[in-house]
């Protein structure tokens, strides 16, 4: 089942992250504490960089939805604007202004 996400803000994406890196970093300290031989501290560093790469992929993919949304409100947002200059074009070229400017002129 996908995991449900939480509706994206700033502040809670910089404050879940920052708290998800202080874990991890207690987490590790710990372990290193706690090994007594070099191969039981190299495990547990190459856990910890592990954590860390898997926490900026998921940054990663949360930043790309995020510009990939912003991409596509702004082509959305050019194509009304340009319809909204076709259609003052449209406008301003008309027979019927045409029409009524020059009636307006004659008076």
């Amino acid at each position: 089942m996908a995991e449900k996400r939480e509706p994206f803000t700033w502040t809670g994406w910089g404050m879940r992250h920052a708290n998800e890196h202080a874990t991890a970093a207690s987490t590790y300290l710990q372990k290193l504490s706690r090994a007594a031989h070099p191969h039981d501290r190299a495990k547990a560093h190459a856990e910890f960089v592990k954590m860390h790469l898997d926490m900026c992929e998921q940054r990663a993919e949360i930043l790309y939805c995020a510009v990939e949304a912003a991409n596509t409100f702004m082509g959305n947002f050019v194509q009304v604007l340009a319809k909204h200059k076709d259609l003052a074009d449209m406008v301003r070229t008309s027979p019927k202004r045409k029409s009524r400017s020059t009636k307006a002129r004659r008076r």
